[in-house]
């Protein structure tokens, strides 16, 4: 039979997870104050993402104030080209009108007959 490893002796992870030494009821005074440092350094990021959120907050608001009053039919910051000349509105509503229409789909027997055709027409060739 082949030797087989037991799965047990593969996993390095111990089963339990050991919690921090100041977590305890009367932990010793170092571990209590790292863990409280840990504490202290977690709050002070919290609050410097707070404060850069706000400040980019700011900014956007800013932003908007500026950009004036925005056109409901056309999406923020896209800026569109006003036409004056009522005869270019015209042709843009002609070219809009002309616009070509997609051919329907073919049936079975449209494509055997496309099929028969250019047989013959290789076999005539």
């Amino acid at each position: 039979m082949p030797s087989l490893k037991k799965t047990t002796d593969l996993i390095e992870i111990p089963a339990i997870v050991e919690p921090h030494q100041g977590t305890s009821y009367n932990p010793p005074v170092d571990a209590h104050h790292e863990l409280l440092l840990k504490a202290v350094a977690i709050e002070e990021k919290r609050l410097q993402d707070a404060e850069r959120m706000a400040e980019v907050k700011k900014k956007m608001e800013a932003a908007k104030l500026t950009q004036g009053v925005a056109d409901i039919t056309v999406p923020a910051g896209m800026v569109v080209q006003r036409i004056e000349d009522g005869d270019e509105l015209d042709n843009v509503e002609e070219s809009l009108t002309s616009s070509r229409k997609l051919p329907e789909r073919k049936t079975k027997t449209q494509k055997n007959r496309a099929i028969r055709v250019l047989s013959e027409v290789c076999l005539v060739e």
